[in-house]
Formats: C-alpha cells, structure tokens, sequence
C-alpha cells in the first residue's frame, strides 16, 4: 500500500510529494520491525524518488521474514 501511494505522488510530480512521503513514511512503518531505521532514511532524504527506491529496498530486503510485530 505504501508503495503504492508513493507511486501516485511520483506520477503527479506535486511540489510537496517529498513532504507527504515522510508523513505517510511514518504511518504506515509503525509497528514493522526496522520502521524506525527506516523513518530516519526517509526524513534524510531530499527527493521522492529516493524515499521511493529506500521503501522498496526495505521491503524487497527481507521478504521471508516478517516485519509485523505484535506486542
């Protein structure tokens, strides 16, 4: 689903994508395992398509384990 939104914003080119991506960044990796690591590499970022290419590498990294935690 993240991925997804973030594909409409990079199809759009509007001037705050890179603003609502952090924020969408920090809704949606609550509770997944590595979420905070991956919060700080998205807010470091200074172009859509970077925070785009850091989400999929996230998600493409570890795909046999998961990242939900339950607590």
């Amino acid at each position: 689903m993240m991925r997804t939104y973030y594909a409409m914003l990079l199809s759009r080119s509007e001037d705050d994508s890179v603003g609502k991506m952090k924020q969408f960044a920090t809704y949606f990796t609550h509770g997944i395992r590595g979420g905070a690591q991956l919060r700080v590499s998205i807010y470091q970022a200074k172009e859509a398509t970077q925070i785009a290419d850091l989400v999929d590498e996230f998600f493409a990294s570890d795909q046999e384990s998961p990242r939900l935690v339950l607590a």
